[in-house]
């Protein structure tokens, strides 16, 4: 996935399509984190493709995120999770997350209440082809 925000960045959609392609052989669907930076990419791919956006409330959402946000950016968390296969990419990929929101919607490091709002306003503003809205109340 870290390469695919990098071919993202460098603009290389051939090869971006190649690797969301490989990432995604054999699913039927994707929810969340990372999969939401690549919306208008995967719709390319997979047009008939259904997108459902849930909205919840921003102030709780925010303090949801707040911990993982938090303590993503510890400088001894790559150290840590070197060792562990399947986590070693964890801290460059939550890096690449955040860089691609803060690009996408102009927030800045902290996550507030408006930086849903802003996120959902981007969402509506992509042309899906099957959109969905729901409400998300836990």
């Amino acid at each position: 996935m870290v390469e695919a925000y990098k071919a993202k960045k460098m603009g290389g959609k051939e090869r971006l399509h190649a690797l969301l392609e490989d990432i995604f052989a054999g699913f039927v669907g994707c929810t969340d984190m990372p999969p939401i930076d690549f919306i208008p990419e995967l719709l390319e791919i997979y047009p008939d493709a259904k997108v459902i956006l849930t909205v919840r409330d921003p102030h709780r959402w925010a303090q949801s995120i707040k911990p993982v946000a938090k303590n993503t950016g510890l400088w001894w968390l790559p150290y840590l999770m070197w060792p562990v296969p399947g986590w070693r990419w964890f801290p460059t990929l939550m890096k690449e997350i955040g860089t691609c929101s803060r690009n996408v919607i102009a927030a800045d490091e902290k996550y507030s209440d408006p930086y849903l709002g802003e996120f959902v306003l981007w969402s509506r503003s992509c042309s899906y082809g099957n959109l969905t809205a729901c409400s998300f109340d836990p």
